[in-house]
Parts: C-alpha cells; structure tokens; sequence
C-alpha cells in the first residue's frame, strides 16, 4: 500500500473561536534618568537684620537625582482619551555645606548634605480624561 516515498497526515480537532474586543490604541512611554549636577544653585531661605526672611542663592557642591517616568495614553474611543503620567525622583545633596539657617535662631554653619532635594517630590502622580471637542493645552 504505502511505501517509502509517499506520506499520509490526518487531524482532527473541535473547538470555537472566542470572541475579541478591541482596547483601542495604547502608547506606553519609559524613561530613566541620571542628572550629574555641578555647582547646582538653590534658594536659601534666612532672616534679614530686620527680621525679614529674605531668599539667598546658595551653589549646592554635589546633588545627586535620579528616577523614572512611566506615560499612558490609551484612545478608549473617539470621544475619550486617558493619559496616565507617574514620576518617582530620588534626589538629594551629597555634599551642601555650609549654609547658615538664621529662621532657627542658630547662626551657625550647617551642613545639609544627605537632605532630599528641594521642590522635588518623591512621588508625582496624575490621571487626565480628555473628550472630543476639549481641546489639548
């Protein structure tokens, strides 16, 4: 019947095809940074003669920041957008020295080396609906 040079298959299956929906369109972006900052300046807060707190520049010798960022934007449909943005900064002064806080009443040096960076929260977080018709600023 059969011999070498000839070849029989057969299979047999049952099942479904499931039924699908479409997620609309999703765009994820990621990015991680190292920011190497020499002489990085900041604001100093202390008391004038007067007793007006008064803002100085001072040069921070050595920050140190780093982090993430995650952003989502998913088309659900025609009329809504959603964008989800989060952030997480790990930054701090790895050498700060010597500033003089007179707000404590304390005129002398201090070292702030090892204090987080300032206006730099650890964890930022946002969530944005946009339907048709609203425009993107």
């Amino acid at each position: 019947m059969f011999n070498a040079e000839q070849m029989m298959y057969a299979s047999v299956s049952s099942g479904y095809k499931s039924g699908g929906f479409r997620l609309g369109s999703l765009r994820i972006n990621a990015a991680l940074y190292v920011y190497d900052y020499s002489d990085m300046q900041v604001l100093v807060l202390y008391l004038h003669n007067v007793n007006l707190p008064v803002e100085e520049i001072i040069n921070v010798d050595e920050p140190e920041v780093k982090g993430f960022e995650l952003e989502s934007t998913w088309l659900a449909t025609d009329a809504l957008t959603l964008m989800l943005n989060y952030s997480y900064v790990d930054g701090g002064y790895t050498s700060f020295c010597c500033t003089i806080n007179t707000i404590s009443g304390d005129s002398e040096p201090q070292d702030l080396s090892g204090n987080p960076l300032t206006q730099a929260p650890k964890d930022k977080f946002s969530l944005t609906q946009v339907t048709a018709g609203t425009p993107l600023l």
